[in-house]
């Protein structure tokens, strides 16, 4: 029944995002495949969909298999072209094909799937896009059917980001120490308690913002939270000598 002239012309019109011709093909092919279980569930899907961004959840959604049932008829020939340009090494190219069926319809497991492993491939050094690749696998594994996949190439990223956040943990403790050492003494002249609490309030700020990068429990947020809890300290004993 996918292959339905009239499922064909309703599946064109959602890819146009063109609600008003959607709802008219829709119309048009109720009274010969209202009781088909599929056209059931694309009407089902259009009347959630409609309207919402294609980046977020429609409210009261459909199940998830059948969600992404849909979601396989609607973008397949995006997921065809972005799993043969992975396959070939393609990375950037793959992200570009995955960020333009977003536009569509950005609940796709199986594209969130691929754009997540072709994000670790493209750019396995840079944290922010590691950390946003893992977010796409997430998106990915509320597919059951891929949840073994998913946790795969899970346990791959989650490798490459605990070596990434222990060098970024390394530069900011190296840091930490280097202050240390400026001003290892057992008194310190004003201006220099001065100096060091702003060396230290600035170093602060990017234990912070490395912090917000880091997953929650991981090793390296650990070691930050307590490399920011001595730094907290620190500065309390220099507000205090400082009469702050």
């Amino acid at each position: 029944m996918a292959g339905d002239p009239a499922l064909e012309r309703i599946r064109a019109a959602i890819r146009r995002l063109d609600a008003p011709r959607t709802l008219a093909e829709l119309a048009r092919a109720e009274p010969r495949l209202g009781a088909d279980p599929w056209y059931r569930t694309v009407a089902d899907y259009v009347q959630r969909r409609l309207w919402q961004p294609a980046s977020e959840p429609a409210p009261g959604g459909l199940a998830v298999g059948s969600l992404q049932q849909v979601l396989r008829w609607l973008l397949a020939e995006e997921i065809a072209a972005a799993a043969g340009l992975f396959a070939e090494g393609r990375y950037a190219d793959t992200r570009r094909v995955c960020e333009r069926a977003a536009r569509i319809d950005g609940q796709c497991a199986q594209l969130a799937l691929l754009r997540g492993m072709a994000m670790a491939a493209d750019a396995p050094k840079d944290w922010a896009t590691l950390i946003e690749a893992r977010r796409w696998l997430t998106v990915a594994a509320t597919d059951p059917a891929l949840q073994d996949e998913c946790r795969r190439a899970a346990e791959h990223l989650d490798t490459a980001l605990d070596r990434r956040e222990r060098t970024e943990v390394t530069r900011l403790a190296e840091g930490y120490a280097a202050i240390r050492r400026v001003y290892d003494r057992t008194t310190l002249y004003y201006v220099e308690a001065v100096n060091m609490r702003a060396s230290l309030v600035a170093l602060g700020g990017k234990v912070d913002r490395a912090r917000r990068r880091c997953r929650p429990g991981r090793p390296g947020a650990r070691s930050l939270d307590a490399l920011a809890r001595t730094i907290t300290s620190d500065l309390a004993v220099l507000r205090a000598a400082l009469g702050l």
